[in-house]
């Protein structure tokens, strides 16, 4: 087995340098050597290596060996040094070991080398540990020392009798102690611990006497003035003294106020949260409940213990696909705010609530869960409604006296012609039907638009010529305002059309008017104009205008900026609701369009209705549509009214069906259990004594898949919404329809054309 060795050779003979080399490498040394003879060269070679040995010769022409061991000692510290001379004698070897030198070994006698070099690197690896590890005592006592000097823990040392030997001043400070009150033997740790906590202390001190250390563990230390210091302490004994030792001080104080603080906030959060009237649900990333409040197991009905840790069981109509979707979306970073949606309670009830969601994020940003919080309005919305028809209504009543002169008028013209006819009978003539006709045709206008401005129609967006709608609205118009307001009616030259529901657009001109009026009370003008405005982003586009301009009192900035706020009126108490321009403003931003107001006071009021333009035929444009359709196919027709029922079985079979006739559902089903010749079109009233029509339709499509549905209703409220006629996308023709309207509707319906072309109809909103 080789030994390496690094080597530097001080001698200005070569040949005693290979000497050297040959005798070492004999006894077994991997060297690394170098020859150096000169002050120079020596002092290079140390600075560019570490080595483990020297040896040089003593006397040198240029260069001595005593000159050699300085340099040496100062530039490589002890590394061994080792005089090989064959000149040196007794007297200046001592003096050489006494310059530093570790050993001397005469050329004539190099067997006593290798086992000096041996010693010499054994001794020198001792110097090196012995240097390390007094290297790592003093850094180690210096740690320690700057812990004890440090504020940041208390250090104690101790007697098993509980006297306190010594302390840092940390300990003292943290127990409001001087160093004379220590020096003077008054600190014991027995008697600064209180009563509960010291069977923990002894049997501490009994754990580390025996075993060296106990595990850090809480207590309380009693300061001078007598308040109690919460600490934490790790106790260890003296391995050479186990009745003595050291403890590890932490005081706890600080802490222990922040814990309380982060609880004291946790509880007034959890309060807040148990006291808010809104349901409060935070999830995890995985959509399980990690929060229900108290509002939330009153809004749904499900208790905290039974959803937490569990998926969120309120769901929304699209089901559990969705309601994951909704929190992978949230946590994406999409935020809701304020959105009106229906979600599903315990005992299957569906709520109208109003929610907001949000990701909780932590420090890092990283997503962590979902809050959401959401407010119930079903009542709300309730109330809502009701209060719409309040308002309504009022504006109904303001119109009975109106409404009952144009029915009896309409009636006159009806009652008269048919009188006419009966003493004549042999002479009808064609002009008295006609009459007829226009009178009820006009009876039938007048109930529309009373059941579109009584809110109780479906809402159905068609192309409609604004100029036509207004025109057709004067009567009523002259009702609303009265005998003292001199209504002027400035319509467009060029037709101009929207899409929109024709019912609502009037709701809105009604009440602008009504407001207008009311803003006139000793009279004035009223003008109402229209015509097609371009405007620029970020709503470009060509809009239908309709500006409805009074003479009246104005009103303030301050009354303007309200002015579209549910239940906001400046009039008198019982003399409005406050809805009709806040319903206004829903109808016309529900069809994309916007509503502006310009008014000071004194100098009267312009309101203005944008709608956008659109393109297609009005109805009133598509006329009779040329002549009016037939057909052979089999319709049975439902109707409880014994009039209506016989006046429609002679339209249709006028106009060339084959037609059944029921007064009820029981009626109707037999009829198609028992007929031969199939039945093409079920053609049944909405509103029928026991079983309605919707539920008809559903039992006849069941039995006869192909058969062909065709609604008619003149009563149109929440009825048509409860049984979802719309929703199931069916076809339904208002009454009282003409001739021409039932056939074209019949002919549709066979045809597959179950409605007419342009957007499908959308149930009554708010707005």
């Amino acid at each position: 087995m080789t030994t390496p060795l690094r080597l530097l050779i001080v001698e200005d003979s070569e040949d005693d340098a290979l000497l050297l080399v040959r005798e070492l490498r004999r006894a077994g040394f991997a060297l690394e050597h170098r020859r150096v003879d000169t002050a120079e060269a020596m002092a290079a070679a140390l600075d560019d290596a570490t080595w483990d040995l020297v040896i040089g010769d003593y006397s040198m022409p240029h260069f001595s060996g005593t000159d050699a061991l300085a340099l040496v000692r100062a530039r490589a510290g002890d590394t061994p040094f080792i005089f090989v001379s064959g000149t040196i004698g007794e007297d200046k070897a001592v003096e050489a070991m006494r310059a530093g030198a570790n050993d001397y070994v005469l050329k004539d006698n190099l067997r006593r080398l290798v086992p000096a070099i041996e010693r010499e690197l054994r001794d020198a690896a001792a110097r090196r540990e012995r240097r390390r590890a007094e290297e790592a005592l003093r850094a180690s006592e210096a740690r320690f020392r700057r812990l004890v000097d440090s504020n940041l823990i208390g250090i104690v040392f101790w007697h098993r009798s509980g006297l306190i030997t010594d302390a840092n001043d940390a300990f003292l400070r943290m127990l409001g102690y001087s160093r004379d009150d220590l020096e003077a033997g008054r600190l014991n740790y027995r008697t600064l611990t209180p009563p509960e906590h010291q069977p923990a202390t002894a049997r501490a001190v009994d754990d580390v006497t025996v075993g060296g250390v106990a595990g850090p563990f809480e207590k309380e230390y009693l300061h001078a003035d007598g308040h109690r210091v919460p600490v934490l302490v790790g106790p260890a004994a003296f391995e050479d003294d186990p009745e003595r030792g050291i403890t590890f001080v932490l005081d706890l104080t600080e802490s222990r106020r922040a814990q309380q603080a982060l609880m004291d906030e946790a509880e007034m959060r959890r309060s807040i949260l148990e006291a808010t009237p809104l349901a409060v649900i935070v999830l995890d990333v995985q959509g399980r409940v990690v929060l229900w409040n108290r509002a939330a197991e009153q809004t749904f009905g499900w208790t905290a213990d039974e959803v937490l840790g569990r998926p969120n069981p309120v769901l929304p109509p699209g089901g559990r696909s969705e309601a994951d979707a909704i929190v992978r979306e949230t946590l994406a970073g999409q935020l809701v705010v304020g959105q009106d949606v229906r979600r599903q309670r315990a005992d299957g009830r569906w709520v109208d609530v109003r929610v907001s969601t949000a990701p909780i994020r932590d420090a890092t940003g990283t997503p962590r869960g979902v809050v959401g919080i959401l407010e119930d309005i079903t009542d709300a919305l309730r109330m809502e409604e009701q209060l719409r028809q309040a308002q309504r209504m009022e504006a109904v009543g303001r119109l009975a006296g109106g409404v009952a002169h144009d029915f009896n008028n309409i009636l006159t013209v009806i009652m008269g012609e048919v009188q006419l006819a009966l003493l004549d009978q042999g002479n009808v003539e064609v002009s008295s039907l006609e009459e007829i006709g226009k009178a009820a045709e006009r009876a039938s206008v007048l109930t529309r638009q009373l059941l579109a401005f009584s809110r109780q129609q479906i809402i159905e967006p068609k192309v409609i010529d604004v100029d036509h709608l207004l025109d057709g609205l004067g009567s009523m118009m002259h009702r609303l305002i009265g005998e003292d307001v001199d209504l002027r009616l400035e319509l467009a030259a060029d037709p101009a059309t929207v899409l929109a529901d024709a019912g609502q657009v009037e709701q809105v001109v009604l009440n602008l008017i009504v407001n207008a009026r009311d803003a006139m009370p000793d009279g004035g003008r009223l003008t109402i104009q229209t015509g097609t405005v371009q405007l620029d982003a970020p709503t470009a586009g060509a809009f239908v205008e309709i500006a409805v301009r009074d003479t009246g009192t104005g009103m303030s900035d301050a009354v303007k900026e309200h002015l579209f706020e549910a239940l906001f009126t400046t009039k008198g108490s019982g003399q409005g609701t406050g809805l009709g321009l806040a319903t206004s403003h829903d109808i016309v931003t529900h069809f994309d369009g916007h509503i502006t107001v310009e008014s000071e006071v004194g100098t009267g009021t312009t309101m203005r209705v944008l709608l956008p333009v659109t393109s297609g035929r009005t109805d009133e444009e598509h006329g009779p549509r040329g002549e009016i359709p037939r057909g052979t196919e089999t319709i049975l027709f439902v109707e409880d009214d014994d009039a209506v029922r016989h006046a429609a079985v002679r339209i249709l079979t006028m106009l060339g069906y084959a037609v059944l006739e029921a007064p009820n559902a029981e009626r109707a089903l037999q009829a198609l259990a028992r007929r031969d010749r199939p039945v093409d079109l079920l053609l049944t009233d909405l509103v029928l004594p026991g079983m309605n029509g919707r539920e008809l339709a559903d039992h006849a499509g069941a039995a006869n898949p192909s058969l062909k549905i065709l609604f008619a209703s003149g009563y149109t409220d929440d009825v048509v919404m409860r049984h979802r006629v719309l929703a199931h996308g069916a076809a339904w023709v208002q009454k009282p329809f003409t001739v021409a309207e039932l056939a074209r509707k019949v002919r549709d319906v066979l045809d597959g054309a179950a409605r007419d072309s342009g957007p499908a109809p959308r149930p009554p909103t708010d707005g």
